[in-house]
């Protein structure tokens, strides 16, 4: 005999599924947006969705099903509720705009295009806010935490490039670590040596060459010191250019 499917809405581990205190109307967050600071009204919002377990409705990884779909009621019925969680918390300027907008998705997008994108008046603004912002009265935790916010704000409207493939991810991620960010010129050597060494890796030599080469050296430079310490170089005054010369043709016969 068959076993029912399953009502995902039942099941509280599912994006379909609604608390009884859910209401279209219910505020996840407490900032209306109202045009500005778009960056701290995103996270806000996908942080409360996320709580919710409904984010899916908006970036895209939880697409409307087909009519026919045994889900696609339990869909339409979460993606009306996220709709009205957007639009509780949008000023009523910038909701009528979208009110009419059929998924919620839809209206992420929408807004994401319209105030998403930072222009070069809203990047000066944070920088001139940074750049005049005093301590003034405020404790030294309430002037760090107001400075944060601004950078993290600027950040978000204008975060680190890529700049790099990800063969470099490595060294990317390296960079970004250190206590404090490199220059232009240390961040070059650090990606060159990266690269030389990917070159080294990929020749035909053998990885124990370079090892064999050292020890060679090393053996080399030991028997020299020694010869110089020994009896026939005691209280030797000699020339210092035959010396150097003999010493040069020993390291190319040794060598090839």
């Amino acid at each position: 005999m068959a076993q029912p499917e399953r009502d995902l809405s039942l099941d509280p581990s599912s994006p379909y599924y609604l608390h009884p205190s859910d209401f279209t109307g219910l505020k996840l967050v407490s900032n209306v947006f109202d045009g500005s600071s778009y960056g701290n009204w995103k996270r806000s919002m996908i942080i409360g969705l996320t709580a919710k377990n409904k984010m899916g409705f908006v970036d895209g990884s939880l697409p409307k099903p087909s009519v026919d779909s045994t889900d696609f009621k339990a869909w339409n019925r979460c993606n009306s509720m996220v709709i009205g969680w957007i639009i509780a918390v949008l000023d009523p300027q910038i909701a009528g705009s979208i009110l009419f907008v059929d998924t919620a998705r839809e209206i992420w997008l929408d807004l994401e295009e319209r105030f998403g994108h930072a222009s070069s008046a809203q990047l000066y603004s944070l920088q001139q806010d940074i750049s005049s912002t005093e301590q003034d009265d405020l404790s030294i935790s309430e002037y760090y935490n107001k400075l944060k916010k601004l950078w993290d704000e600027l950040d978000n409207l204008s975060p680190l490039p890529t700049c790099l493939t990800n063969n470099y991810a490595n060294v990317r991620s390296n960079i970004l670590m250190m206590p404090s960010l490199p220059t232009l010129a240390q961040a070059y050597r650090m990606v060159l040596q990266e690269e030389r060494h990917r070159a080294l890796s990929a020749g035909n030599q053998k990885p124990s060459d370079p090892v064999a080469f050292a020890a060679d050296r090393r053996r080399f430079d030991d028997r020299n010191q020694n010869y110089n310490k020994g009896s026939y170089g005691r209280g030797y005054q000699g020339n210092n250019q035959y010396n150097k010369n003999t010493r040069t043709k020993r390291a190319i016969n040794y060598y090839f």
